[in-house]
């Protein structure tokens, strides 16, 4: 029964968790931030997260 609780609340959190992605900032090495984020929201530091879209 607990088991079954404890999933399903991991469950929710996984679906109502805002997507982000693993990055590592330089200053910080605070690693997970926005995907479209274009400074850290810890430090300030500039990032630069590279995408698909990217040549």
């Amino acid at each position: 029964m607990i088991c079954g609780v404890t999933l399903l609340f991991r469950l929710a959190q996984v679906v109502f968790r805002p997507y982000k992605v693993r990055f590592t900032c330089d200053a910080c090495e605070l690693q997970r931030h926005e995907p479209d984020a274009v400074h850290c929201k810890a430090c300030g530091n500039l990032l630069n997260i590279p995408d698909e879209g990217a040549d």
